[in-house]
């Protein structure tokens, strides 16, 4: 540990480093040969590093990237996640949720892995949408390879590709891994087609272990791609999604917020703040945060509380 306190002093102060592990002492270290020199990536105490990704219990200190870094700070995460052999159905709804996502502005999160993930991500560009592919593996190498063509895409269309480990080597406990961040990423996760014990379903059990909306797609009660959904549905982690309609009635709100307004919003989902402290987070003038928050008011966004502390309605 010694060997990595060391490298890690290359990108955070010896306080950054010991204030994330007092308030993440489940978090995993990446390793020193991880942090390569010519790596892009944000640490855990960037300004950009993502809020709602703070809130989890074992955030990653480091996340590599390529591709649109202005992505990391954007509170409109929404991620989509199900089986890599989605029925036709399965595919329908991927595309249709993930093309009302484009339309209001979402940032649809997946993990590039065949079939749902796949559908989310290539369906997001094609209505000229943002989207973030979580890896488990190294974020220079697309995987699994034959993916390699939408991993272009992604980043050469203003995407995001993101890892927290930079290793060539493949390894399944990664997955698990992985998931959490898709989770920690996005404000809501939409479950396609899940059977009962998979990787769709650890996304959404952690989702809703942090707290954020989970809805699952309800399907036939003899296909096992679908037990997954319904059994989040009956022990009630999820919401049940039943029409695209509801979807669009909830993302079409944010549709008329200017970036600072979300930008504002992200840090009111982690805690309320006054407009001195907002002011100091975003390094924004005083008086324009004052003139934004009263924006926010008017929309019914944020609302004041005892103290001059904001908090979201």
């Amino acid at each position: 540990k010694k060997e990595i306190y060391f490298g890690l002093d290359k990108f955070l102060s010896a306080f950054e480093l010991y204030k994330f592990l007092s308030n993440n002492s489940n978090a995993k270290l990446p390793q020193l040969k991880d942090i390569k020199a010519d790596s892009e990536f944000i640490t855990y105490s960037d300004i950009n590093y993502p809020a709602l990704l703070k809130e989890i219990n074992d955030p990653p200190l480091v996340l590599f990237y390529r591709g649109n870094a202005d992505l990391f700070s954007d509170i409109n995460k929404v991620s989509i996640v199900g089986t890599r052999r989605p029925t036709k159905y399965g595919v329908k709804v991927t595309k249709d949720i993930c093309s009302s996502l484009a339309k209001s502005n979402s940032i649809v999160v997946s993990g590039m892995a065949f079939g749902v993930d796949s559908v989310a991500h290539s369906v997001t560009l094609e209505h000229q949408g943002k989207t973030i592919a979580v890896l488990g593996a190294n974020v220079n190498e697309p995987y699994p390879r034959t993916n390699k063509k939408l991993y272009e895409q992604i980043i050469s269309h203003d995407g995001l590709v993101i890892s927290e480990t930079q290793s060539r080597e493949i390894n399944k406990w990664i997955f698990p891994r992985r998931n959490r961040i898709i989770a920690g990423l996005s404000r809501k996760t939409y479950v396609i087609e899940a059977a009962a014990k998979s990787g769709a379903i650890i996304t959404a059990n952690l989702a809703f272990d942090y707290n954020r909306e989970v809805y699952a797609i309800p399907g036939n009660i003899y296909s096992e791609k679908s037990a997954g959904c319904n059994n989040l549905i009956k022990s009630n982690k999820a919401e049940i999604f039943c029409n695209n309609n509801e979807l669009i009635d909830n993302e079409g709100s944010e549709l008329n917020l200017s970036k600072e307004e979300l930008k504002i919003l992200e840090q009111l989902e982690v805690e309320d703040l006054n407009i001195q402290q907002i002011s100091k987070k975003l390094n924004i003038d005083f008086e324009a945060i004052f003139k934004i928050i009263l924006g926010l008011e008017i929309k019914k966004k944020v609302a004041k509380q005892s103290g001059g502390l904001y908090t979201l309605t």
